[in-house]
């Protein structure tokens, strides 16, 4: 009976680890997976996003974490599948608040023709040390040369679980 509380103990601590990220990999020309991988989350981050032409409107966020110092976020306007793209380089500055409540500020672009912001090496190994914390963050987005804000928090419970995993760190 011991034995079998131990099993469902284990199930439940599976589920709860893989409840909110995940690992996955890359795929090459063929669909196959590459041995090149990230941590994401299972499904969209919701949010919300202002600009010029709106307020508060419905915002979908998916994260890409290759590494401590690759770290990308996709941003999705309208809740809708496609992402938010550059026509040239732009800048965005990503203020963060951490579960304990501390404040950080980082930044990151949007590359010509790119559907996603890059963080800086220095800002990826900043937001990986906060999201290896656990907690909830709070995330607030500005691109530095429009109106354009984006809002949203993160679960950050388990990612390192899924970032040693994916990197093989030992414990």
């Amino acid at each position: 009976k011991e034995k079998q509380k131990e099993i469902a103990r284990k199930k439940q601590l599976e589920r709860e680890i893989n409840s909110y990220w995940r690992t996955t990999y890359y795929v090459d020309e063929f669909g196959d997976p590459t041995k090149s991988g990230y941590v994401t989350t299972n499904s969209y981050i919701r949010g919300s996003f202002s600009n010029s032409a709106t307020e508060g409107s419905a915002l979908n966020v998916s994260l890409l974490f290759s590494s401590y110092k690759d770290m990308d976020i996709k941003l999705f306007e309208y809740a809708r599948r496609n992402p938010v793209k550059a026509y040239s380089d732009d800048l965005y500055n990503i203020y963060i608040k951490d579960s304990k409540g501390k404040r950080h500020s980082l930044s990151g672009y949007i590359y010509e023709k790119s559907d996603r912001i890059s963080l800086s090496e220095k800002s990826s190994k900043t937001l990986h040390k906060i999201l290896k914390q656990g907690g909830e963050i709070e995330v607030y987005i500005k691109e530095a040369d429009s109106l354009s804000k984006y809002y949203f928090k993160i679960n950050s419970n388990h990612y390192y679980h899924h970032y040693k995993k994916l990197h093989k760190v030992k414990q």
